[in-house]
């Protein structure tokens, strides 16, 4: 079964009892923007009421990034008044989107700033000899914090 979606590829292999999640912006460094946390939570709610599904493996396609973060090249949408403004964490999370099967991350090229909410929900994270973690909130001056103390809980 495939489910066709813009920004992210989506497959079930009934038999392996196995979904795999592609994110799908390889020329945009995986970045993710509203269209993708969109996607992302969507996803995340058809593996959970999908009872063929017992464990999730997200993966990105090309090989220069499995995510960059968040699109900065372009609009998020966010309200103009700074309180107001939605972490796009939340929909990319499967936690936050009360889904529990195990998911299991690949990494292969760099891993940045809110790519690393994957990192830090996933049961297991298998990476490339090619993958870079950092955390790039300081170049857009906004501060890291959750991110990096989840890594430091993976990585130790």
């Amino acid at each position: 079964m495939t489910t066709t979606f813009e920004t992210i590829l989506y497959e079930v292999d009934a038999d392996a009892h196995v979904a795999t999640i592609t994110l799908n912006r390889p020329d945009a460094l995986n970045t993710f923007n509203r269209l993708m946390c969109h996607e992302m939570r969507d996803v995340w709610a058809l593996i959970k009421a999908d009872d063929r599904v017992h464990a999730v493996v997200l993966r990105a396609a090309g090989d220069r990034a499995f995510s960059a973060g968040l699109d900065v090249r372009s609009s998020y949408g966010q309200p103009e008044i700074v309180w107001n403004h939605e972490d796009p964490g939340e929909l990319l999370s499967p936690k936050w989107q009360k889904m529990w099967k195990p998911v299991v991350v690949a990494v292969q090229g760099m891993c940045t700033a809110g790519a690393l909410y994957f990192i830090n929900e996933a049961d297991v994270v298998i990476c490339s000899e090619e993958a870079t973690f950092f955390d790039s909130h300081v170049t857009a001056g906004l501060v890291c914090a959750l991110e990096p103390v989840g890594l430091m809980r993976k990585v130790g």
